[in-house]
């Protein structure tokens, strides 16, 4: 009995397939997968950035009102911290490039931030709770002052 060989025409097909699938591909970029319901559902999809608490200012502390050397992307640095109620704090107020202003509405301070230089206040917060403070020259800066 003599023993044939193993006929190469399945391999032959799956070699094809292959050449054929990468060409149909030439020219594409992958981006990775986006099938969303495998996106979703994957260990690191499902981790999420655990937030940093404000900061607590107590007896000196600064904010920048950052302005990216007049660029028009106007924001506080730190956007929102914590203090203590009846307790002072000298605050640093200082300025990159344009004028500002650190204003309290709810508890009537206004301080002017001069432009690229800084003004020093003293302030006690004498009420408990979250109040909102702007530059009321840039109302799109803002940010939250907490009160304990």
């Amino acid at each position: 009995m003599r023993l044939r060989p193993r006929s190469r025409l399945p391999w032959l097909i799956a070699a094809a397939l292959a050449v054929g699938a990468v060409l149909a591909c030439e020219g594409e970029e992958w981006t990775g997968n986006r099938n969303p319901a495998t996106l979703d559902s994957s260990p690191i999809a499902r981790l999420r950035p655990t937030p940093v608490p404000p900061p607590m200012f107590e007896g000196e502390a600064a904010i920048v009102a950052r302005d990216a050397g007049g660029s028009g992307a106007y924001e506080f640095d730190p956007p929102a911290f914590f203090v203590g109620a009846r307790e002072p704090l000298v605050l640093t107020l200082q300025s990159e490039t344009e004028a500002h202003t650190f204003t309290v509405e709810d508890l009537d301070i206004d301080e002017q931030i001069p432009a690229g230089g800084a003004n020093e206040v003293e302030l006690t917060f004498t009420q408990s709770g979250s109040f909102s403070f702007a530059c009321s020259i840039h109302p799109e800066m803002t940010g939250v002052v907490h009160v304990r």
